[in-house]
């Protein structure tokens, strides 16, 4: 295959997965609050510093970690698929 088309598919993988990343993280906010837990109380239930979950929910890396185990004690199923071709 040809290395341009290889490279814009992979481009295209790690944009798709930024966006569900964004989405699943901005949807974890809302049924946070919607909970009416503050981050504060979710970073302490979850034994993590206040500042990452503030840096986790302001989507400034991609954290899987924090992911797991916030969407853990929150009861929500997050299911990640890959291939590998």
């Amino acid at each position: 295959m040809n290395q341009s088309i290889e490279n814009r598919m992979v481009h295209n993988n790690v944009q798709d997965f930024k966006k569900a990343y964004k989405e699943i993280v901005l949807k974890l906010i809302e049924c946070r609050k919607s909970s009416g837990i503050s981050g504060e109380s979710l970073a302490e239930w979850l034994g993590v510093d206040r500042r990452k979950i503030i840096n986790f929910e302001k989507l400034k890396k991609i954290d899987l970690e924090t992911l797991l185990k916030y969407t853990d004690k929150m009861s929500i199923d997050v299911t990640f698929s890959f291939e590998v071709t």
